[in-house]
């Protein structure tokens, strides 16, 4: 299970079956589920990085988590038929990856996708909160400045100044991870 995403995605992939049906446990199917659960919490850190307490939500994102909830209520409610739900989980995590995309980027759009992953999650206990990113919001006065210096450095092709300010803000307890979207902070791994 830990090759594959720990205990969370290995959940997932005991969920991808019918309780009545036998669970296929190839090789190539164990990476499905893994590359899925993947896109599940890939989609949940860029959410986490993008949205904000910010509100008005759009209608889409309203109307999307709505559905989304609908529809695992239904597969719930159907003798457990969670198959028919992942298409509509993973649909949804691309409408809520574009909320969170640099170029249209949509924060309060974000928050409430972001919401709705989580309402998902706490009947499916599927994510890993430990894997996501910090929200901008919290992140500590100094450490947020001191990845702006960092950016900036990195623009600049000043790498010695980069690494030190990434060593300060380790120093600060937090991990640094740079993405398309600009670097996202983690708390430190025990």
């Amino acid at each position: 299970a830990q090759a594959m995403g720990g205990y969370h995605a290995a959940r997932l992939w005991l969920l991808s079956v019918h309780y009545r049906r036998p669970l296929e446990a190839s090789e190539k199917t164990l990476a499905m589920w893994a590359a899925n659960w993947r896109k599940l919490n890939e989609a949940a850190a860029n959410l986490t990085h993008c949205a904000t307490g910010a509100v008005g939500a759009s209608a889409e994102a309203a109307d999307a988590v709505d559905a989304l909830r609908q529809e695992l209520d239904r597969a719930v409610s159907d003798d457990l038929a969670l198959h028919r739900f992942w298409p509509h989980l993973f649909a949804f995590c691309r409408k809520a990856n574009a909320a969170a995309s640099p170029k249209r980027a949509a924060p309060a759009d974000a928050a409430a996708y972001l919401e709705g992953l989580k309402a998902v999650d706490s009947v499916l206990g599927v994510m890993d909160q430990s894997q996501m990113p910090l929200p901008r919001a919290d992140w500590p006065e100094e450490a947020a400045g001191m990845a702006e210096r960092r950016e900036k450095a990195r623009a600049k092709k000043d790498f010695s100044l980069a690494d030190e300010l990434r060593a300060g803000i380790e120093a600060l307890g937090l991990r640094v991870e740079d993405t398309a979207a600009g670097p996202r902070l983690y708390a430190a791994r025990k």
